[in-house]
């Protein structure tokens, strides 16, 4: 039916000269065959005047319900068209919806290697901050994250601490931009010393990640934590067997998707010495301000 009516619309001109003849030939005929007389009695008209105005009458009320049936299916059709449109967008509704229960990142590798001593210096500025730097080689693309912590004024070496996480879009759309808020360290207490709670927030101009990341696609990202505090190192690696901790981190991320989702995201990695790391998720649909 919708091809019919495409060729009708299609064709209009046409369409109108095959209606007129379809709705006025049959009438001619039956007029003139009414009208004239012949000593055929095989097909002479016996019709009265009254038979032939009922049977005209009869006829186009046919056309016209032949006409209004077209129209009721066509309209069908295109209401079948407009409920599928809707059913699929309230599909996708539901999706979105669900998907504000659960997070649309996910860890599919952690990887923490030991500290070691490093060059680097950074201005005070940048104490206790994130830097997102995303890189292109011809082979690969990969992103460095940068996590300083305050420097303690001390005369002593500066150590870097690398973990590599392959992220993956466990989501059933694209994501466009991920931002690291904020990077957050749990206060120890350890070998008589006590530090409080390091929260390391993302730089407004350099906190995104802005690779587009296609439904279970990964990601690989480096973080690199840059301390001078030999407690730190002590407790993350368990140099000393009276350590009773482990590397313990929180990264809060903002996910962005191409439809419009914006999911706030909690990713625990925690990870003692001999075992297998523990990762922890929480997340939650959100406004995209900075934590």
């Amino acid at each position: 039916m919708k091809f019919i009516f495409g060729c009708l619309i299609k064709h209009k001109f046409l369409s109108l000269l095959i209606c007129l003849l379809l709705f006025l030939f049959p009438l001619i005929v039956v007029y003139f065959l009414f009208r004239w007389h012949t000593s055929f009695t095989c097909i002479s008209a016996e019709l009265s005047v009254g038979d032939l105005l009922s049977y005209m009458s009869a006829f186009e009320a046919f056309i016209g319900t032949l006409i209004l049936g077209a129209i009721t299916v066509y309209q069908a059709e295109q209401s079948n068209h407009v409920n599928e449109q809707l059913s699929q967008e309230n599909n996708f509704l539901q999706k979105v919806n669900a998907q504000k229960m659960l997070p649309l990142i996910g860890l599919d590798s952690v990887n923490i290697y030991n500290s070691s001593t490093t060059s680097k210096v950074y201005s005070p500025d940048k104490a206790q901050t994130v830097e997102v730097i995303d890189k292109v080689t011809p082979k690969n693309r990969y992103t460095i994250v940068n996590v300083i912590f305050s420097h303690t004024n001390q005369a002593q070496d500066r150590y870097l601490k690398s973990i590599k996480i392959l992220l993956r879009n466990i989501s059933d759309c694209a994501i466009s931009q991920i931002s690291i808020d904020c990077i957050e360290f749990p206060g120890i207490n350890y070998d008589n010393a006590t530090t409080s709670v390091i929260s390391c927030k993302g730089k407004s101009d350099s906190k995104y990640i802005s690779w587009l990341l296609l439904p279970d696609q990964t990601q690989e990202i480096t973080i690199q934590i840059l301390f001078d505090s030999l407690i730190y190192k002590d407790f993350w690696e368990h140099e000393d067997i009276k350590a009773v901790g482990c590397f313990d981190m929180c990264l809060y991320i903002t996910v962005k998707g191409l439809t419009g989702v914006a999911c706030k995201e909690k990713i625990s990695i925690s990870k003692a010495t001999g075992f297998k790391e523990r990762i922890m998720y929480k997340a939650d649909i959100a406004s995209t301000n900075t934590i």
